[in-house]
């Protein structure tokens, strides 16, 4: 008879400093299981199953992965959940965050039965009610804290989250949750958990996922979770046989957890914790960049663990010969809808201002300089205007042009109509707003001064401390005939972005005129109407403007 006996429990060093992982009931090593004579709340139970049967770690893997590949969108997230878990010596090593994952849909969408049957794999051989992973998120915070700690490498299922009407009810959900996803994600115990702990210490080693509705948390607090929406998942056939199949046989999922802690395990034992805390240095620095700057720390962040979660799995299906067809897009879905869950008024101005630039019908100046036949002076061919059917000029090369010799070559300019390239980014900022579902209907107020406050436009700072952003630039030689633009700040990553597209579409921009046609030289003189001294006045006053 199996006695009661507290152990602890999640990786831990053995006698002989190698790592195996504690069960309540076992513990697993490299080498294989080891049952003990205890039980306790975190059992993982089926001790004939593995004792009976050979290869049984490798069989049922095989079958978790081909009940997966049936509907991988909403399975493999859950399910790469307990490997993230399993992996907080290595996140905790990097310097990297806890795993949380909050699994929304429409009621009655099957949220809380594919997070029992993919994302915790303890205590799977006794009823719901038997299991300590699963707990109401309006229960007791003192019982909250106490099961979280307890979940050494493993998953915390909070479960039903509501928008309740009664205020105190819906506050405590809303501290809970909050409070459950911070501590998780920092790897201990945050305010107020820590001020209601009963002395276990403030570290916390486990993953969470959350189902239910989508509450009102800190903003902050979202940017520390994953969003996988499942919609009407369990009414599908596909969802319906995915889960059934799970229910029934629940050891799929608990032999093929127990062959990767044995793979862990045996990586961990050769360096394996160093190598993979380097890897995923390596791919946090890989995706940070393909997200939103406001955000892109966190959400690369969690890219980065999905990755190398996909990475080790695939890693031991090939030692032990089983294909998988997962893909990791399937988790880059989940982070990139998280990015979409937690825009900010910023990132919707950057995403609009990201995508209005490369789409700007813009052209660079050409300027043909010949002597004049009268006076010791260049002209400018009428290219150097505007042009009408253009959105933006560029002009390069400044410190060349005639009259502008003091400033360096490097200096070059962006000028974008005004008029035309605000309509856009409204344009494109309501796109945005709409597929985000971002209510704020003030985001397009000041959108001249919220563009040159984000780096993206250029200003020059008038004596009331308040800035000049347009600027008036010719588009033919009449004194009258000028357009209204706005000077783009060449520095800023999109801009910078566009100059190389249309340098790439102009590398020959400065002709000589010598090698001229006797018609396109006759047009150089023709048009040759002025000395560009309103546009280098216009040069002059746009360098000024400063970021």
């Amino acid at each position: 008879m199996k006695i009661a006996e507290q152990r602890k429990l999640g990786w831990q060093k053995n006698a002989n400093e190698k790592w195996e992982y504690n069960f309540s009931d076992c513990t697993v090593t490299d080498q294989g299981i080891q049952y003990t004579n205890t039980t306790g709340a975190y059992s993982l139970g089926f001790e004939t199953h593995f004792l009976d049967h050979v290869d049984v770690e490798k069989t049922d893997f095989r079958h978790l992965i081909a009940v997966m590949e049936h509907a991988p969108k909403e399975t493999y997230p859950v399910f790469i959940m307990n490997l993230a878990a399993l992996l907080y010596p290595v996140l905790q090593c990097a310097h990297a965050q806890g795993p949380n994952l909050w699994i929304y849909g429409a009621p009655g969408s099957g949220k809380t039965e594919l997070a029992m049957n993919f994302g915790t794999f303890v205590n799977r051989d006794k009823s719901r009610a038997e299991t300590e992973s699963i707990f109401a998120a309006n229960a007791t915070t003192k019982i909250l804290i106490r099961v979280l700690q307890q979940h050494q490498g493993l998953n915390l299922i909070l479960d039903d989250v509501k928008k309740e009407r009664v205020s105190t009810q819906r506050d405590k959900w809303r501290k809970n949750v909050d409070t459950l996803l911070r501590s998780v994600f920092a790897f201990r115990l945050t305010d107020p958990f820590v001020s209601k702990n009963t002395g276990n210490g403030n570290a916390v080693n486990a993953g969470a996922i959350v189902t239910g509705e989508i509450v009102d948390v800190e903003r902050s607090t979202m940017t520390r979770t994953m969003f996988l929406n499942i919609e009407n998942f369990i009414d599908t056939s596909v969802g319906s046989e995915v889960i059934e199949a799970l229910q029934e046989n629940p050891e799929w999922l608990v032999g093929a957890m127990v062959g990767i802690i044995r793979f862990l395990a045996c990586q961990w034992n050769t360096g394996g914790v160093l190598r993979y805390k380097e890897r995923f240095q390596a791919l946090a620095r890989e995706e940070r960049p393909k997200f939103r700057k406001s955000s892109g720390q966190r959400p690369g962040n969690l890219s980065a663990m999905m990755l190398l979660c996909h990475e080790i799995l695939h890693d031991y299906a090939k030692k032990i010969g089983v294909y998988c067809s997962l893909q990791g897009a399937e988790l880059s879905c989940v982070v990139a809808n998280t990015e979409d869950m937690i825009a900010s008024p910023e990132d919707i101005l950057d995403t609009a201002f990201h995508e209005v630039v490369l789409q700007l019908n813009a052209d660079e100046a050409k300027y043909y300089l010949y002597d004049s036949c009268y006076v010791n002076e260049r002209c400018l061919e009428y290219g150097f205007l505007m042009p009408h059917n253009k959105e933006a000029i560029y002009i390069a090369e400044i410190g060349e042009l005639p009259g502008l010799e003091t400033f360096s070559s490097t200096d070059e300019l962006l000028l974008v109509r005004r008029d035309i390239f605000l309509e856009k980014m409204e344009d494109e900022m309501e796109k945005q707003m709409e597929k985000l579902h971002f209510s704020n209907l003030k985001l397009k107020n000041n959108m001249i001064q919220n563009l040159h406050n984000r780096g993206m436009i250029k200003g020059k700072k008038r004596p009331d401390k308040l800035f000049d952003y347009c600027i008036w630039y010719p588009e033919n030689s009449s004194d009258d005939d000028k357009c209204q633009c706005l000077v783009l700040n060449t520095k800023h990553p999109d801009v910078k972005a566009k100059l190389n597209l249309i340098k790439i579409e102009k590398e020959d921009k400065k002709v000589c005129v010598d090698n001229l046609s006797y018609w396109e030289q006759s047009h150089v003189n023709e048009n040759a109407l002025f000395k560009y001294s309103d546009c280098r006045k216009t040069i002059r006053k746009a360098i000024s403007y400063q970021d």
